[in-house]
């Protein structure tokens, strides 16, 4: 074999090598962000439990802030969006449901984008919910978007577009009774 065959496949190797070894620090950064989230999940959870609501919104506060990309920094999230709407403070839910939203990745954006859809609801700011209501693209979570949906325009005292948006979802006893309502 040549020996300028060998050099590349040295340097080959060593890109190989490297490429794996930045790889398997990467997951075990990653691994780590999630065991630290998990962490101070647990420390929100056992806070809830012992009903220390200011320790339960300082970990929340403390994962959004710091772990706010991870699933447990989205639930804090709603958590503490569900706080502020036990509260009426619904601009304070609507900015945490927003960072929900923007963090949450598959299921978990889909219920941010719900809840913030009748967070707006209530609000009476129905462009802004049907907005966030009209651009989803989840099969599994249409039936909800679209009772969502009517929600707005039955508020908004637009039956016709409320009945259409209620019969868009199929066999659904909760849709039936509001169909009935109106």
């Amino acid at each position: 074999m040549d020996k300028k065959y060998i050099k590349y496949i040295v340097i080959l190797l060593a890109a190989l090598l490297l490429g794996v070894a930045g790889w398997q620090y990467s997951k075990y950064r990653d691994d780590k962000v999630l065991l630290q989230a998990s962490g101070i999940y647990a420390e929100m959870l056992s806070a809830h439990e012992q009903q220390q609501d200011d320790q339960v919104i300082a970990n929340a506060k403390n994962l959004v802030a710091e772990h706010g990309t991870t699933p447990y920094g989205v639930i804090a999230a709603m958590l503490l969006a569900k706080i502020a709407i036990e509260g009426n403070d619904f601009v304070t839910a609507t900015q945490h449901l927003n960072v929900a939203v923007a963090n949450g990745k598959n299921n978990l954006s889909h219920i941010a984008r719900l809840r913030l859809a009748r967070v707006l609801l209530v609000q009476e700011k129905y462009a802004a919910a049907l907005e966030i209501v009209a651009d989803h693209k989840s099969k599994f979570f249409s039936s909800l978007y679209f009772s969502v949906q009517g929600d707005i325009y039955a508020a908004m005292g637009e039956t016709k577009k409320a009945r259409a948006a209620y019969n868009s979802v199929a066999n659904n006893d909760l849709v039936d009774l509001k169909l009935s309502d109106l």
